[in-house]
């Protein structure tokens, strides 16, 4: 009996925090004695479905600038909420949970929806969204692995809609990137000599034309990737990661049960991503492109994301590299981020304004 009593207490406890934690949900307002900020949380119909848009900042004449979180699958609202806040003075910020990640996720949505045309046309319309709400012409549009190739593409397309397009950790060429990740992660082993690393990586052998032999085997590249530094700089796991989104304002307990099922329900855009080469398919974009990379990243290797640079035309292309970063400079060294953000916007905006 006084098992049962802890046990029946536990839950009630676990309950009551559940219950506290989706009633508390809300983005901390924000005080501006001129009334022109925002800290707005709501779902959107979008594609003909609700998803969940985020909009804070300052001062809502500020340019908007949209986040394109990677995964696919994986919002990354509370990670830029925390690392990144200080954009919020300077731009009117817009997180997005996509098609069926996190907050967007719903049991009824079709899986037959998740495909690469379907997220390009909601981008679109989101867009077409803030650019009326906003009284703005164009946008800033930031895309970030998964999400930079969607940025990409919309930026290709509709260069119209766009002041400048930010990538940060490009895809570029999946097989070609596979290729390179598998290297650098079996030499990094071999340089630390650690035996069970260089063993298995020498047992998968390296993926032809981007695929392994066995597709389970690019579990085992990965993991040694973020083991040995090519996922995250100074970091070997996700933890910290899984904390920012069961500590977030603006997440609930339900919401992370939605954000592991949409990161399932995602996995469907796999194949797609594995077809990318924008080396042939996208040579020219007719807005500015900033492209941010971090020096170890190995995710999407940072060696083909500064070719890519290189051979890609448009009216101005610029390639930063961030030396303690690997895959998420903005998280790794959010200050300097930050600040290169804002010196972007610095940048575009003046010649903007000689224009008027």
């Amino acid at each position: 009996m006084k098992n049962f009593k802890i046990a029946f207490l536990t839950i009630v406890i676990i309950s009551i925090s559940i219950f506290l934690m989706d009633y508390l949900v809300s983005t901390p307002a924000i005080r501006e004695s001129s009334g022109k900020a925002i800290s707005k949380m709501e779902y959107l119909k979008i594609g003909g479905i609700p998803q969940f848009v985020l909009t804070r900042s300052h001062d809502i004449t500020n340019p908007v600038l949209l986040l394109l979180h990677g995964g696919p699958g994986s919002s990354e609202t509370a990670m830029f909420r925390k690392y990144n806040q200080e954009l919020e003075q300077h731009f009117t910020v817009v997180y997005w949970d996509q098609r069926g990640a996190a907050k967007s996720f719903s049991e009824h949505i079709d899986p037959e929806s998740i495909h690469l045309e379907k997220y390009l046309t909601d981008t679109k319309e989101l867009i077409d969204v803030l650019r009326e709400r906003f009284d703005q012409e164009k946008i800033y549009l930031l895309g970030h692995s998964w999400g930079s190739a969607l940025g990409l593409l919309t930026a290709h397309r509709h260069p119209e809609l766009l002041k400048a397009y930010i990538s940060v950790g490009q895809i570029v060429h999946t097989a070609k990137g596979q290729e390179l990740s598998y290297h650098f992660t079996l030499q990094r082993a071999r340089e630390r000599n650690i035996p069970e690393a260089i063993a298995e990586l020498e047992k998968i052998k390296a993926p032809i034309q981007g695929n392994y032999t066995n597709p389970e085997d690019v579990h085992v590249q990965r993991k040694w990737l973020l083991a040995l530094g090519g996922e995250r700089y100074g970091k070997t796991g996700y933890t910290d990661i899984a904390l920012e989104i069961l500590l977030s304002r603006e997440y609930s307990a339900m919401d992370i049960l939605k954000y592991l099922k949409g990161m399932e329900l995602s996995f469907r855009m796999m194949e797609s991503i594995g077809k990318m080469n924008f080396f042939l398919d996208v040579k020219a974009i007719a807005v500015p492109v900033f492209f941010i990379a971090g020096k170890d990243d190995f995710n999407t290797p940072t060696p083909l994301i500064k070719e890519y640079a290189q051979r890609l035309a448009g009216p101005h292309i610029s390639y930063k590299e961030f030396e303690k970063s690997s895959h998420s400079p903005m998280y790794e060294q959010p200050e300097e981020f930050n600040n290169y953000l804002i010196e972007i916007k610095e940048r575009v905006e003046k010649p903007l304004e000689a224009q008027k």
